[in-house]
């Protein structure tokens, strides 16, 4: 559809700037010829702006729409996610070279993990491009999508994670020392777990994300 809506601008563009000449009515005087052309180029100008406009918009939908699998499981699976992280993760370019990853039990998180008030996701990326490459980035309402493993720049555990909400009780790690202080919410927590093994939580800063082990 965006091929073709090019194509309407450039016969546009061709027909509406040859108006003045093909309209322009035989004896009639410069003044009369001056004023029919700057009618004629108001109006080509008006319906340029229109249809870049609408190009525009078409192009904001095919990007989300080519974010979105092609295989009958991911489209059951795409379904589930809400409209607003599938626009967020078209916007951020990253399903250029990534793909959702469906095999996490959820495979997104929904939560407040900034603490601004508005809804962020985390989802599992799969690289399409490096085999078995897997990222954990959250979209933040604010336009940002974080890696947390960029921000804290460790690994932790996985792959079973769920939300921590900023009115609970974070435990102490037995890993801190007697007088370290817990870390302070600011808005929800993600908690990491390997499956009787180990577990992290992890949770924003203020300017980034990072983590706080609770047990191995």
């Amino acid at each position: 559809m965006t091929e073709s809506l090019y194509t309407f601008i450039g016969w546009a563009v061709v027909a509406l700037g040859s108006a003045p000449f093909l309209v322009r009515p035989l004896g009639s005087s410069y003044r009369q010829n001056q004023m029919l052309c700057k009618l004629t180029m108001r109006a080509f100008l008006s319906v340029l702006l229109l249809v870049l406009s609408s190009a525009s918009v078409l192009g904001q939908q095919d990007q989300e729409a080519s974010a979105i699998p092609q295989t009958k499981g991911e489209n059951d699976a795409w379904a589930s996610i809400p409209p607003l992280l599938a626009k967020r993760f078209a916007a951020s370019g990253l399903n250029a070279t990534y793909s959702i990853g469906f095999d996490t039990n959820p495979f997104y998180l929904q939560g407040d993990f900034d603490g601004d008030g508005r809804p962020d996701y985390v989802v599992r990326l799969k690289s399409k491009k490096v085999d078995a490459e897997i990222q954990d980035v959250v979209f933040l309402a604010s336009g940002m999508a974080r890696w947390i493993s960029k921000d804290t720049g460790r690994d932790y555990p996985g792959p079973a994670w769920y939300v921590v909400f900023k009115r609970e009780t974070v435990f102490k790690s037995p890993f801190e020392k007697e007088n370290e202080k817990l870390p302070k919410l600011l808005g929800d927590g993600i908690m990491m777990v390997k499956p009787e093994s180990s577990s992290a939580l992890v949770f924003w800063n203020g300017t980034r994300f990072q983590i706080y082990w609770q047990g191995d």
